[in-house]
C-alpha cells in the first residue's frame, strides 16, 4: 500500500451488532454474495445462480442482496468513529433511520429507489497494486441525490439513491442526474436482465489517480491473448474473455 501512497490501519476491535440477531444473520448472507460476487468464478457465478451470458455481461445477479450488503455497510459506518468509515456520516439522521428500517424489513422501497452499478479492476500498469487489498469508501451527494461508493474486493461499487427518505423516485430518475445516461442502461443491475460490467484498470480509478483514465489510454501488449484473464468473470483468455469490452471503454 506505501507504494501507491495508501495509509494501511488493521482494524479488529470489538464487534457491535445494531441488529436484532435474524436480520444480522440476513445481512450477512448479503455481504457472502457480495463477496462471492467479488472473488468471482464460475464454481461460484453456478453456486449463485449467477452465468456469464458475453463477456463481462452477467445474468442472475440479484440486486435485492447487493443492495442489503452495500447499505447494510453504509449503516454500520454510520456508529463508526474510524476513519475511513466515520467520513460516511450523513448529515442528518433520517436516512439513518431509513436505512435500518430497509434492512429490518420495514421499508422495501428503499431496493426500487436504488441504482447500482459496478466497475471490475484489472492491475496491469502497476502489477505490484492488488485491486483485492484496498478499501476505499466514499459518500457524497448533489442535493438530490447520494453517491454510495466503495472499492472492495477487485471492484468499486456504486450506489445511487435520493438525498431525502422521503423522496419517491425509481432508478431510471436516480441515473439520469449522474451522468448515466441510456448508453449506460444495461450498466444498471436490475433483476432479470443482462448486467454489463465494466473493465477497468485499478490505477484509472479517481482515489487513486486523479488524472483519470486518458494516462491509461493504450492497453496493447500489456495483457497477452493467451494470458487468463483476470476478471475471473468466466475463466477464459484474455482474448475470449475481457479484451472486446477493455478495448471498447479505454
Amino acid at each position: 500500500m506505501d507504494s501507491i501512497d495508501l495509509a494501511a490501519r488493521e482494524d479488529d476491535g470489538e464487534k457491535r451488532y445494531l441488529l436484532c440477531g435474524d436480520c444480522e444473520q440476513m445481512l450477512g448472507s448479503a455481504e457472502k454474495y457480495l463477496a462471492d460476487i467479488c472473488k468471482g468464478g464460475l464454481r461460484r457465478f453456478t453456486k449463485n445462480g449467477i452465468a456469464v451470458a458475453r463477456p463481462g455481461t452477467l445474468v442472475g445477479v440479484r440486486k435485492k442482496p447487493i443492495t442489503v450488503a452495500l447499505l447494510g455497510i453504509l449503516f454500520k459506518a454510520q456508529f463508526c468513529d474510524t476513519p475511513p468509515w466515520s467520513n460516511l456520516k450523513f448529515p442528518n439522521e433520517d436516512w439513518i433511520e431509513a436505512l435500518r428500517e430497509y434492512l429490518v424489513g420495514a421499508r422495501p422501497s428503499v431496493e426500487q429507489e436504488a441504482a447500482i452499478t459496478a466497475i471490475r479492476y484489472h492491475s496491469t500498469f502497476r502489477p505490484e497494486v492488488n485491486p483485492k487489498a484496498i478499501i476505499i469508501p466514499a459518500l457524497s451527494g448533489n442535493g438530490e441525490f447520494y453517491l454510495f461508493e466503495i472499492i472492495i474486493g477487485g471492484w468499486t461499487w456504486l450506489c445511487f439513491f435520493p438525498q431525502s427518505p422521503t423522496m419517491v423516485a425509481r432508478e431510471e430518475s436516480i441515473t439520469s442526474p449522474h451522468n448515466l445516461g441510456p448508453e449506460y442502461a444495461d450498466y444498471v443491475l436490475r433483476d432479470g436482465s443482462e448486467w454489463v460490467v465494466l473493465v477497468s484498470d485499478i490505477m484509472a480509478n479517481r482515489f487513486l489517480n486523479p488524472s483519470g483514465w486518458e494516462e491509461f489510454s493504450d492497453t496493447d501488449g500489456v495483457v497477452g491473448d493467451a494470458e487468463e484473464c483476470s476478471c475471473r468473470m468466466g475463466e477464459a483468455r484474455f482474448d475470449q474473455c475481457c479484451k472486446p469490452v477493455w478495448h471498447k471503454h479505454r
